[in-house]
């Protein structure tokens, strides 16, 4: 998957950009929420500057350190998915992983796969909160004080990133610590210093980090810079604007309902058959290996014909329906009496639930592994298959049937989805094949970004100077980061929804006190964010500021920002600079 995607991870304009860019600004010295714009928390940042700091500014720097949490991430869930279910469910939950997630490519746009993410928050609040969670399994099964104090301090950690992963992380741990004081009698270990030990290892890296901003910000923005994600999360702005309807499916609730049922009535009606065989085949009778791998091959065989579908990127829609069913059914095994070790393993396995059925809060209505989903639906989709492979077989086989019949069916259903999905990817990937950017920066991208955009980035070189600034309208600071030229103003992103938050008459002033060396125009559409055309349907004042004080000096393309346009760059330079 990593040789097949080489490269062509990220997206040329939005979004990991400025991931990258302002890791470098604060590796060069800037403050977040000073001279840097930031909407999360500061831990993804400053550690990627860090990174920078230590092995050289370079996507490639990122990429590495991204493959590394991958593994992380990737090993994580493998030890959690084995103790709650099986080996079996452990590997195939890994390929899953690997296959539909990692490096995931399922849209146009990149930055939805974890060696490029749109937000390093999202990635590294995942890491840590599974951390956590693997944690809780050392304290279920010891009652180590190591375990309780990594179960506070990832917590603590994942309060620096994205509140989405904080607020499901949060759902888990308070439902570990209630089940705890319920069975404390049938669990090893001290509960009291436990949770004492616990509640300091989560608030140690939200003090440290206020503290750590406070020296630059002083104590009140500083608080603020650390809890700016709660800010957003409940902004009027973005649940209004239809980019983010469309996302969490608020835009037509009972539709998106509708086919959530449609899809698990359909995987309803293919699993039934193989359930059915299964608890008909009794296991003391059909115990013959032959007879799975036919289930396998039927089952293969039957949906062969549908895997070039499009419509398998729809087939997650059920994944909140099957989060809330298995809630219920793991508070149903709690209220058992049940051994020790037993109950340790069914208080996971239900933190586990509540963290992935907690994290598709935001996607609930339209449940997906493409775009956000490739974070907020991995912990479900994997729990997803540990239900396949190892939780209803076990099912099947208490009740006397062949679990393995239903292992071996689910397993083909996995398979084909699998290659579905990556057919899904193929033209997108594909489509990738010419190199832009330096030896450390190199991204795949189409062969008309990279003309044109390479000629914008030869454009920038040959009209400024290496401590000239550059302004990228309305978005695109990768190529701020490929040229190495920071922005004059604190912002770099110039959207309708930057320029309601931060107002139009700010940012304008902050261009006139500051103009760029050269500014560079990238043909996008932003009616995701509720208006079309900078210049045109928002910013209207800032574009008619650039044209009276900038002179184009390379046009590649169709112009851009006008409608019809398929792609196309203008850079300009300042008017009075020119001979």
């Amino acid at each position: 998957m990593a040789g097949w995607s080489w490269r062509a991870w990220p997206d040329p304009f939005i979004d990991f950009g400025r991931e990258a860019y302002v890791a470098w600004r604060l590796a060069e010295g800037a403050v977040l929420h000073r001279d840097v714009v930031y909407v999360s928390g500061p831990l993804s940042p400053y550690w990627n500057a860090l990174l920078f700091r230590g092995f050289g500014v370079g996507l490639d720097t990122l990429f590495v350190a991204n493959a590394v949490v991958l593994v992380a991430l990737v090993g994580s869930w493998y030890v959690l998915l084995r103790s709650v279910a099986d080996r079996a469910a452990a590997w195939a939950g890994g390929l899953v992983f690997v296959t539909l997630f990692a490096f995931a490519q399922y849209v146009g746009i990149g930055n939805y796969n974890y060696i490029a993410p749109y937000s390093h928050e999202l990635t590294h609040g995942l890491l840590l909160a599974s951390l956590g969670l693997l944690c809780w399994h050392r304290i279920l099964r010891t009652g180590n004080a190591f375990g309780w104090l990594g179960a506070g301090f990832s917590l603590g950690l994942v309060a620096l990133t994205k509140m989405e992963v904080l607020a499901a992380a949060a759902a888990a741990n308070g439902l570990g610590i209630v089940a705890v004081l319920h069975a404390r009698s049938e669990l090893p270990g001290r509960l009291g210093p436990g949770l004492a030990i616990f509640a300091a290892g989560a608030v140690a890296p939200i003090v440290f980090a206020t503290l750590w901003l406070a020296a630059a910000l002083g104590a009140g923005p500083a608080v603020e810079a650390v809890g700016i994600g709660w800010v957003h999360l409940f902004a009027e702005d973005l649940a209004s604007l239809p980019f983010y309807q469309r996302g969490m499916g608020t835009d037509d609730p009972a539709g998106n309902f509708a086919i959530a049922l449609l899809w698990a009535a359909r995987m309803g009606g293919v699993l039934a058959p193989a359930a059915v065989a299964a608890l008909a085949l009794r296991s003391e009778r059909f115990g013959r290996p032959w007879i799975p791998a036919l289930a396998f091959v039927v089952m293969a065989g039957a949906l062969a014909p549908f895997v070039g579908d499009l419509r398998w990127l729809q087939a997650a829609r059920p994944l909140p329906l099957f989060g809330l069913f298995a809630l219920v059914y793991c508070a149903v095994r709690l209220a058992r009496p049940e051994a020790a070790a037993r109950r340790a393993r069914w208080i996971l396995q239900a933190m586990l639930v509540t963290f992935a059925t907690a994290l598709l809060a935001k996607i609930f209505l339209l449940a997906r592994i493409y775009q956000y989903g490739f974070v907020l639906a991995l912990p479900a989709s994997l729990l997803f298959v540990a239900a396949l492979v190892a939780w209803i077989p076990g099912e099947i086989r208490r009740r006397g049937g062949s679990g393995q019949i239903f292992r071996a069916a689910a397993l083909g259903l996995l398979a084909v989805a699998v290659i579905g999905h990556l057919q899904t990817m193929a033209p997108h990937v594909d489509a990738r094949t010419e190199r832009l950017g330096g030896v450390h920066d190199a991204i795949r991208v189409t062969p008309v970004v990279a003309r044109v955009v390479g000629r914008a980035l030869a454009a920038v070189h040959a009209t400024t100077q290496p401590n000239d600034t550059l302004a990228v309208l309305p978005e695109g600071v990768m190529l701020n980061f490929l040229t190495r030229r920071p922005t004059p103003t604190p912002h770099f992103s110039f959207n309708p929804f930057e320029l309601r938050v931060h107002g139009e008459d700010e940012i304008l002033r902050a261009f006139a006190n500051a103009p760029p060396a050269a500014i560079v125009i990238v043909h996008h559409d932003t009616s995701e964010h509720g208006a079309r055309f900078l210049g045109r349907d928002y910013g209207v004042g800032l574009m008619d500021w650039v044209q009276r004080t900038y002179t184009p000096v390379l046009q590649m393309g169709d112009p851009p920002l006008q409608p019809g346009t398929r792609f196309g760059v203008t850079v300009l330079e300042r008017a009075r600079s020119r001979p």
